[in-house]
């Protein structure tokens, strides 16, 4: 679970728990002894801040949707609202009474949790100075390492989408020299290369530790969802019919790119976000 345990639970960890926490739980972690999933988003829209899990009396309550491997991980961290009105993070272990998780598979192939809290008691809160703030930046980082994925699933499906064209055989020449699917991949390729640089650019900034990183992680998060949408759809087509059958992975690749488009905040989402980060 590389995206659930080690980019979305160990970035939670990092930024939101305290030092001793952070070593023991760090350590379990890289071990394996432990695997982990965060469980936020509580609507079907994307949201950081919960609003319907609750603390109440040394208990969490509420509900929580889109958790990633739920059924396959020790603990969750769940964030709530604590009894001060501040955010906080319990981590709940995945046997704990009053916990009930549904999954289900999407159109990726891949396990998705309804989790639900009844008076659940945490094992632990993470305590960390600024836990609201620390878990922001853990979701952006996390925002940033899904679009990793999905930089990589692009620049893949035009790989293969270009070697096809320079296979396919039709009117007794290869497709690839018909200029009109020159242009298209030429535009994928250009658009390709634009949501990179912006991918990088992040990656660099969570490397330095920069205060912007929200910014960061909107905008590449914006440029690459495009940039997988718009290949994916052309991979498809370019391929014709075949390129949805089980006989090729375009189709796959496709799947994969429309849950991770959702994951995190789609590309409205985060267009909406950087615009109000830079006070539009």
């Amino acid at each position: 679970p590389v995206l659930s345990s080690v980019a979305v639970g160990t970035s939670v960890i990092r930024h939101c728990a305290g030092p001793d926490q952070r070593e023991q739980w760090l350590t379990a972690l890289a071990s394996g002894e432990h695997v982990i999933s965060v469980a936020f988003q509580e609507r079907n829209h994307f949201h950081v801040r919960p609003k319907a899990t609750r603390e109440l009396e040394g208990t969490v309550s509420g509900s929580k949707q889109l958790v990633m491997d739920a059924s396959g991980c020790s603990h969750l961290l769940v964030s709530a609202v604590r009894a001060n009105g501040q955010l906080g993070v319990a981590c709940v272990a995945s046997g704990a009474a009053g916990l009930s998780i549904n999954e289900e598979t999407l159109m990726d192939g891949r396990k998705y949790a309804r989790v639900t809290l009844e008076h659940v008691t945490p094992e632990l809160w993470l305590d960390g100075d600024d836990v609201e703030s620390g878990f922001a930046r853990a979701i952006d980082e996390a925002t940033i390492a899904t679009a990793c994925e999905m930089m990589g699933g692009a620049r893949e499906l035009l790989e293969r989408t270009v070697s096809y064209l320079c296979e396919r055989e039709q009117f007794g020449v290869k497709i690839g020299t018909f200029q009109a699917l020159q242009h298209r991949c030429a535009q994928a390729y250009c658009q390709l290369e634009l949501a990179e640089s912006t991918l990088l650019a992040a990656l660099t900034a969570m490397d330095r530790g920069e205060q912007n990183l929200a910014e960061h992680a909107s905008r590449c998060k914006t440029l690459v969802g495009d940039a997988i949408q718009h290949i994916s759809n052309e991979a498809v087509q370019l391929h014709g019919g075949m390129g949805v059958t089980d006989e090729m992975d375009i189709g796959l690749f496709l799947k994969r790119s429309r849950v991770c488009n959702q994951l995190f905040g789609d590309s409205s989402y985060h267009r909406d976000r950087f615009a109000r980060l830079r006070g539009f």
